[in-house]
């Protein structure tokens, strides 16, 4: 469940950032006026996917969207009966020790690509 749990709650992290640039941004808020943001892409709102922006991250942080991508894998292959994978106490605990770096990596997206100075 925590894996389920903390897989669900990044992906909100993600519609929340995307919400945020749009608000914060006319051009966008003018382009995305009146359509539901939740269909539409990451990178479409942003200039790429979360894993090319992590990319140019703290070192720190750099790691966090392929280890996030290999939790979220699993988590669909179980969910969606397309394998017979199994989620574990050890994804439980990357899933635990990933929070924080979620956290931060949030915190980044959103300093970096959200807020106008």
């Amino acid at each position: 469940a925590a894996v389920m749990l903390f897989c669900a709650w990044v992906e909100c992290l993600l519609e929340a950032l995307k919400e945020t640039r749009v608000s914060t941004s006319s051009v966008l808020k003018q382009q995305y006026a009146g359509r539901s943001l939740s269909k539409v892409k990451f990178k479409e709102v942003f200039p790429g996917a979360p894993s090319a922006l992590l990319d140019k991250a703290p070192e720190a942080l750099r790691g966090f969207w392929p280890r996030f991508t290999a939790l979220r894998k699993r988590r669909d292959l179980l969910l969606h009966g397309t394998s017979e994978y199994t989620l574990s106490e050890r994804h439980a605990d990357e899933a635990f020790d990933l929070a924080t770096l979620a956290i931060s990596a949030y915190v980044w997206l959103n300093n970096e690509y959200c807020v106008e100075t």
